[in-house]
């Protein structure tokens, strides 16, 4: 299922990376795109104890397009994926019964602006909880 949503990502930015929400951290899980090597994504890991953009996610349960805050917790993400800050991100929750599972997050590079056409992802996030959840009834009732 991963592959299947950062391939559809990748049609339209250059970075796509899914990440895990565990508590008050956000780990890295899959990534594809410019500079992008699985070996960095799995060393990602940002805690949300403090503001972020990643927390403001989390909290809301909402989509976010804009600039990331600049911190150094974003400037290690930013390293362990090979590039800089882009000018702006997309960020989205993958929710599952209502909890934040995931963050969908795309961009186009360091230094880049990221297009703002998020309505498809959109439409496929609320799929992939569909699908988590579908996964979830077919083991309980294994």
């Amino acid at each position: 299922m991963a592959r299947t949503v950062l391939r559809f990502a990748m049609g339209k930015w250059r970075r796509c990376l899914l990440l895990s929400v565990q508590g008050n951290l956000v780990t890295g899980w899959h990534g594809m795109g410019q500079g992008v090597n699985d070996e960095g994504v799995r060393r990602i890991g940002v805690p949300l104890r403090d503001q972020s953009t990643f927390r403001l996610v989390r909290d809301l349960r909402s989509h976010y397009v804009g600039p990331v805050k600049r911190d150094a917790a974003m400037g290690m993400f930013y390293r362990l994926l090979g590039g800089g800050f882009p000018t702006t991100a997309v960020i989205l929750p993958l929710l599952v019964r209502g909890k934040v599972v995931h963050l969908l997050y795309v961009d186009n590079g360091a230094e880049q602006f990221t297009p703002p056409d998020v309505g498809e992802l959109l439409i496929l996030s609320q799929g992939v909880g569909r699908s988590y959840e579908a996964m979830m009834r077919r083991r309980k009732s294994a």
